[in-house]
């Protein structure tokens, strides 16, 4: 497991897996992370204003920064952070829309749970209110629900380069932040079932089935390379803080 981390630290070395994976510098690649504080991220297309108090996350000391993926906002801190990043043609032909790649690297995700007694499956897509903010306050196809259909992991994709980044936020533990004061528009408090599993059980069986799923041996964690550190040097800027008012 990486990290913990800056915001600004987490989304340029995930954006330097995505220049990695493009340029044929690095294999599929499985990045499990932490953060070092309580963070907001947004998409890459998101209308911050709309959707962020950005003025009350500045009040208390909560960055703001885009992602490199799209989607809408996500309160980070307590959750367990999952990217993918992976040449196009490294999934199987008939997987490679955008739809489809979702669902089997949600696959991924799926299997990890079943191992530690959680059903888990596929969301379905939902009328989504205009300006909310909320990434899990509607579940979508790349979406990874609980059997009573609470969302669990929302998932973004980018693609470049013939490669694909997937950031996905796994709900692991109950944010200290209220997050209907960060977020404009509906907001779901969400369930925890994962609260109670020590994060290296967690990790351990998100390793185990993103290997399975590309066809590789579990390895011992390693770090970047020294490009995708080098890359993230130069990339950090990009993401940094938003300043209130900005919509980056």
């Amino acid at each position: 497991m990486d990290g913990p981390h800056s915001a600004s630290w987490n989304m340029a070395m995930d954006a330097a897996m995505l220049d990695a994976a493009g340029m044929g510098l690095a294999p599929a690649t499985v990045r499990i992370y932490t953060w070092d504080e309580a963070a907001v991220t947004v998409g890459l297309h998101q209308d911050v204003g709309a959707g962020i108090d950005a003025a009350w996350c500045a009040s208390e000391g909560i960055p703001v920064v885009r992602r490199p993926t799209g989607g809408r906002g996500i309160l980070h801190g307590t959750d367990l952070t999952v990217s993918i990043a992976a040449r196009i043609e490294a999934l199987p032909s008939d997987c490679r829309s955008v739809i489809e790649s979702y669902r089997y690297l949600s696959a991924g995700f799926v299997d990890a749970l079943g191992s530690l007694g959680l059903d888990g499956r596929m969301g379905e897509c939902e009328r989504r209110e205009l300006g909310g903010g909320d990434c899990f306050a509607a579940r979508s196809l790349a979406d990874v629900v609980t059997v009573a259909g609470r969302k669990l992991i929302g998932s973004a994709q980018r693609r470049q380069g013939g490669a694909l980044l997937q950031q996905s936020s796994i709900r692991y533990r109950r944010p200290a932040v209220a997050v209907a004061d960060v977020f404009r528009g509906p907001v779901e408090e969400g369930s925890y079932p994962l609260e109670n599993v020590p994060v290296e059980q967690l990790t351990r069986s998100l390793a185990r089935s993103f290997a399975g799923l590309f066809g590789t041996e579990p390895e011992k964690p390693v770090g970047p390379s020294g490009w995708e550190e080098e890359r993230c040097a130069t990339l950090i800027r990009t993401f940094a803080p938003l300043s209130p008012g900005s919509n980056g």
